[in-house]
C-alpha cells in the first residue's frame, strides 16, 4: 500500500504551487508529518535537493512539494540569473538557499547568513549533498545597524 506521504509527493510535484499547497494539507497534513517525523532527501523544483525531517514544518512542505516559499524563487529568477550574487538573510535549513544556488549557477554566488548552529549544521549537510561550493554559509545574524547585540536562540524543539 502506498503511503500518504508518497501519494502527496507524487501529486503535489505536478500541480501548480497554490494547488500543491492545498493538496499537501489534505493528503499529508502537518500533524501527520510531525508524528511520522520521517527523514528525507527530496529534490526541489529548481533541481537541488534538501535533506530534512517531516517533523520540521518547513522541511515537510519542501519534502512534499519541492518548495516552501515558491515566490521567493520567482522573484530571484526575475532579478538574478546565472553568474549573479544573492544575499540570503536567515537561511534556516536551506529551503530557499538550494534554489538560489541553482538560479545563480556555479559561476554565481550565494551568501547565506544563518546564526543558529543547529540550523547551520543542517544547511551545511544539504550544501555538501548538492556540491554547492558557490554557496557560502556565514554564521552571522544580520540587522539594520552595525553593533554587537545579545542573540537569543529559539527553544531546541523549534530550531
Amino acid at each position: 500500500m502506498i503511503s500518504r506521504y508518497y501519494l502527496a509527493q507524487k501529486l503535489c510535484r505536478i500541480l501548480p504551487p497554490p494547488m500543491a499547497q492545498r493538496a499537501r494539507s489534505i493528503l499529508y497534513p502537518g500533524d501527520l508529518a510531525a508524528r511520522e517525523n520521517r527523514e528525507f532527501i527530496a529534490p526541489g523544483k529548481t533541481g537541488s535537493s534538501l535533506k530534512g525531517r517531516t517533523g520540521d514544518m518547513h522541511a515537510y512542505q519542501f519534502a512534499v512539494q519541492g518548495f516552501v516559499v515558491w515566490h521567493n524563487w520567482v522573484i530571484a529568477m526575475a532579478f538574478a540569473g546565472m553568474g549573479s550574487t544573492i544575499l540570503e538573510i536567515g537561511a534556516n535549513i536551506g529551503m530557499e538557499t538550494v534554489g538560489f544556488g541553482d538560479i545563480v549557477g556555479p559561476q554565481g554566488k550565494v551568501f547565506a547568513f544563518e546564526p543558529v548552529p543547529s540550523l547551520r549544521a543542517q544547511l551545511k549537510e544539504t550544501l555538501e549533498l548538492n556540491g554547492a561550493r558557490h554557496v557560502e554559509l556565514l554564521p552571522y545574524a544580520v540587522g539594520d545597524q552595525c553593533s554587537t547585540i545579545r542573540f537569543c536562540l529559539p527553544p531546541s524543539d523549534s530550531a
